[in-house]
């Protein structure tokens, strides 16, 4: 058996940057379960062998900060947030945004993603 989930304890999730700006976590209620300590004790606690873990970083590049945002608050898990909010709470967060990430001479944006990997057996 394998898995990963986003590690989303260390804000290091495809969408942690949006996060931040949100008033409500998509991630409630509980980030820490994403660490490998914890799904080493979830996949141990299930009685799982030979379990590995590893972690798999990535990096997302946008063509400018119009792309990275539409694409973004387009997903599953920030469209209904970002609908829900008052336009003015919404171009607050586009302004925080912009200013934290980091903009490359071409305009571009890249950012790094964590994802945290575990891989084990069941016993025969």
């Amino acid at each position: 058996m394998a898995a990963y989930v986003w590690d989303v304890l260390n804000a290091a999730s495809p969408i942690s940057p949006f996060e931040r700006l949100l008033p409500d976590s998509p991630y409630r209620p509980s980030p820490s379960a994403s660490s490998l300590a914890a799904l080493q004790e979830f996949w141990r606690g299930a009685g799982l062998e030979a379990i590995e873990t590893r972690t798999i970083t990535v990096q997302r590049t946008f063509a400018d900060f119009d792309t990275l945002w539409t694409m973004s608050v387009n997903g599953t898990v920030l469209k209904p947030q970002i609908a829900a909010l008052p336009q003015s709470e919404v171009e607050a967060a586009k302004t925080r945004l912009r200013e934290r990430l980091p903009v490359a001479a071409d305009g571009s944006i890249t950012y790094s993603a964590t994802a945290n990997a575990i891989a084990g057996r069941v016993p025969r």
